[in-house]
């Protein structure tokens, strides 16, 4: 059940399925109550175009302007979170925002073969194992690492935002 601060948070979809954006946080005309007016935009990194593009999202908005705005600015309009992508939310009220509960048939974990078929280049992922960044970066390596080495053949670092304490946390398994 995700808790959301004032500004901006960095969230993922740890679950199985893929999340509704519209239904999750509303819409102009179906707004989610105590939901909707607080949040001013909804954020994800689309590199299913290759590149790679932003998808955006606002229950402020009418489906017409929402998709005007997007057209205008090179964006997809965002309507689902798939399993263990990363998303951004804009909150702009001051009120913390907790989410209707989320649920799932399971956690989805990033394993080697899935993590290979990311693109390479920028990628917002999500995982909902509760594992270090070393046991990560072990897990999704496509060479196992020596015994008391650490894998650097899969990504350049991992950050995570900590909206509580207003932070990030960095790891890069080459240092």
């Amino acid at each position: 059940t995700p808790v959301l601060k004032s500004g901006w948070n960095l969230l993922g979809n740890a679950l199985n399925v893929a999340l509704d954006v519209p239904a999750l946080y509303g819409t102009s005309i179906n707004p989610v109550p105590g939901v909707s007016d607080k949040v001013a935009s909804v954020w994800k990194w689309d590199t299913s175009s290759g590149s790679g593009t932003w998808a955006f999202f606002s229950p402020k908005l009418s489906a017409t302007a929402l998709q005007n705005y997007a057209d205008a600015r090179g964006y997809l309009v965002l309507s689902s979170i798939a399993p263990g992508e990363g998303y951004w939310v804009n909150m702009t009220d001051a009120a913390d925002l907790t989410l209707a509960p989320q649920t799932g048939t399971a956690s989805f974990t990033w394993t080697s073969s899935a993590y290979s078929n990311l693109p390479s280049s920028w990628n917002l992922i999500a995982d909902g194992g509760s594992r270090t960044p070393h046991q990560f970066a072990t897990t999704v390596s496509r060479n196992p690492p020596p015994t008391s080495g650490v894998p650097t053949d899969n990504f350049v670092s991992l950050w995570a935002w900590d909206p509580i304490q207003q932070t990030w946390y960095f790891y890069a398994p080459s240092l």
